[in-house]
């Protein structure tokens, strides 16, 4: 229950600001949430900056994960 308090989770949705897509039913308590939600699945893949993988042929929309990659795929 700790995790879920330290992530802003308190159960109760009453009097909490939702930023709404409008492309789809997602909501989110937090406006840069909605942006990371907006460019994973309602930006058209010709439009997204990727983070390109230097070893392989494998691309990512964010940095992170790019980074967790190379360490899983790429390190000793």
């Amino acid at each position: 229950m700790w995790a879920m308090y330290r992530h802003g989770y308190s159960g109760n949705s009453e009097g909490v600001e939702w930023f709404k897509c409008e492309h789809c039913m997602y909501k989110s308590k937090w406006k840069n949430t909605l942006k990371r939600h907006f460019k994973l699945k309602h930006v058209d893949p010709e439009d997204v900056k990727w983070f390109e993988c230097e070893q392989c042929p494998f691309r990512f929309k964010e940095k992170g994960n790019l980074n967790k990659h190379v360490l899983r795929r790429h390190t000793s």
